[in-house]
């Protein structure tokens, strides 16, 4: 009898091995976060919008508690005058960086900070999607094609639009999610990557979330309706309604009350489809500009959506016309799904906008380039490794890799610094936010955010600094506090008379004089709060910032969704526990 060696208990396990595949996850990850060093070794990189989101972080942070934690009225911008930004714009990329700029990282940092974690993040996710479906290095060459998308950096190096940026980051989540749980999954994760994935882009990016909501849509009856697999579609039905749900408390208002404000203006004009379409040349460019999007085929940025995966696309698409019956319905909804996407960029399209009005929610063609750099990153491995040979598709993710590691040499390459003036400018305001914009030499030159949410009872923008308080000689009164709900004011009125308060009226407002609600009047042109003040004698005035009715219905939809979502998590637990083990070897 023989018996095979022992090994002796009594020696320390060997080490594993550092494992191959967590190597080669590891790349794209690295790389992500190596893409971004330009924002990090150039803090006065220039950009279009430049120092818009420093200001929005800094004006959140001013926020007390007692604002709540999604404050929908910031008193700092416009010029101090205020406005409701993030009652319609999504607070999701401030809200990240608030805790950093707390400890007290200044706010650049803390918002390149979420960025760069996000961008990595989004890199892990493209890899995995595509590593189940057409094995490791077209996995890789997918997650390389989509850090170096040319868009991606124009958002971060070029535009600063750094909340549609990190938008883009989270849209691989959810659309990995989609995938899967159209294909038949009944993994959570893959309910929740869904859910969770769309969930932060609405809370992100109100262009971002709809192109992904479109996507998520689109790939879920695309895929699993032909099948008729109606456990399926509930599954995605039941994903989609739930991140719509924790959601509501945010976009219902938004959309309920978007008729109060000017959200057309950034769709008409200049930045109007016909205006702003990207010629075919500039689709497959190289170059890597650093200035602003204009009419015409002369932008200064780059409109690409990448040189290697767009001759890979089109090699794709040739590929499958010529055997169709290789080609399954998951590669052929994507290809139809790339090609949509690319041609409404194109002039031609400009048309089917005002066929199609929610088309111009997209305020520009080029931002259709953020979602086409996601197809394409997984359109290209999965119809490539279908259709070619091993030896082939190898040759082909290679050189894919190759060229997109060459594409973004680019990105490090003709860095464009603020000229003096613009640091000038730049360097006080992105410390201490709107705050430092009355110190500059012409402060109404300097747009303190996007004006598209100012109430459309301001006829004419002020052009000229206005005090927070005037009034007749009669009556003296000054600030004694701000927030970002209210603020209020004391003084002494020998009689009655009205005050014209530099902030401006929005439906919600309420005045409070000395403790009791009086009614308010809106200035014709300016806009601004009129309000009565009685007298003589001293007196005390609170204007506060009420949520509107939309605010509470939006509140308690998120409220029910999160007591489902809570409920469910706790079913799907005790049943999996209740569940008999597997048998041994079974």
């Amino acid at each position: 009898m023989t018996f095979e060696p022992q090994p002796d208990r009594h020696q320390p396990p060997t080490p594993p091995r550092p494992s191959i595949g967590a190597a080669w996850q590891a790349l794209p990850v690295l790389l992500a976060v190596a893409l971004t060093l330009p924002m990090w070794l150039h803090p006065e990189l220039w950009g279009t919008d430049r120092f818009f989101n420093e200001i929005r972080l800094v004006a959140l942070s001013r926020c007390t508690p007692g604002d709540g934690l999604w404050p929908r009225w910031l008193p700092d911008l416009a010029h101090g005058h205020g406005f409701p930004l993030f009652h319609y714009y999504p607070a999701g990329l401030y809200l990240l960086a608030r805790p950093l700029a707390a400890l007290g990282v200044d706010p650049r940092s803390a918002l390149l900070f979420v960025l760069t974690a996000a961008f990595a993040l989004s890199a892990w996710v493209v890899q995995g999607a595509i590593a189940r479906r057409a094995g490791r290095l077209w996995a890789l060459a997918a997650a390389v094609t989509w850090v170096t998308a040319p868009y991606l950096h124009v958002d971060l190096q070029v535009r600063h639009a750094w909340a549609e940026f990190l938008g883009l980051c989270f849209m691989p989540l959810a659309l990995s999610g989609a995938l899967d749980l159209a294909e038949g999954s009944r993994r959570p994760s893959a309910f929740l990557y869904a859910a969770g994935g769309l969930a932060l882009t609405v809370l992100t990016h109100n262009v971002v979330a709809l192109f992904t909501a479109g996507l998520f849509v689109s790939l879920g009856l695309g895929m699993a309706a032909p099948r008729r697999d109606h456990r399926a579609l509930l599954r995605l039905l039941a994903a989609f309604g739930m991140a719509l749900g924790l959601t509501a408390f945010f976009w219902v208002p938004a959309l309920l009350d978007s008729s109060l404000v000017r959200v057309d203006q950034m769709s008409r004009g200049f930045y109007g489809m016909a205006e702003q379409s990207i010629y075919p040349r500039q689709l497959l460019g190289v170059a890597f500009g650093r200035g602003p999007s204009v009419p015409g085929p002369d932008d200064a940025m780059s409109l690409s959506v990448g040189l290697g995966v767009g001759l890979a696309l089109l090699a794709s698409c040739v590929l499958a016309l010529a055997r169709p019956r290789r080609v399954g319905a998951r590669q052929w909804l994507l290809l139809a799904l790339s090609a949509a996407l690319v041609a409404l960029t194109l002039p031609f399209a400009a048309g089917l906008y005002d066929v199609v009005p929610l088309l111009h929610h997209a305020q520009a063609p080029f931002r259709f380039l953020g979602p086409i750099a996601l197809l394409l990153a997984w359109t290209v491995p999965l119809v490539a490794s279908r259709l070619l040979g091993r030896r082939l598709a190898r040759g082909l993710a290679a050189g894919l890799i190759l060229v997109s590691l060459g594409t973004a040499t680019l990105y490090f390459g003709a860095i464009r610094e603020m000229t003096p003036e613009e640091a000038g400018v730049y360097r006080p305001v992105a410390r201490r936010g709107a705050a430092a914009i009355a110190d500059l030499a012409d402060p109404y030159t300097t747009t303190a955010g996007f004006l598209e949410y100012l109430p459309k009872t301001v006829v004419r923008y002020p052009t000229e600094a206005t005090p927070m308080v005037e009034g007749p000689p009669w009556i003296r009164a000054s600030v004694t506090g701000r927030t970002c709900g209210s603020f209020e004011l004391a003084g002494e009125a020998d009689r009655a008379g009205v005050l014209r308060l530099g902030a401006f009226d929005f439906p919600g407002v309420e005045v409070l004089l000395d403790g009791q609600p009086v009614a308010h009047r809106t200035d014709p042109e300016l806009g601004f709060i009129l309000a009565p003040v009685r007298g003589p004698g001293a007196f005390t005035m609170e204007v506060r910032h009420a949520d509107l009715g939309s605010a509470p219905l939006g509140r308690a939809v998120s409220l029910l969704a999160a007591l489902i979502l809570i409920a469910t998590g706790l079913l799907w637990l005790r049943r999996r526990r209740a569940a008999p083990p597997a048998a041994p070897g079974g």
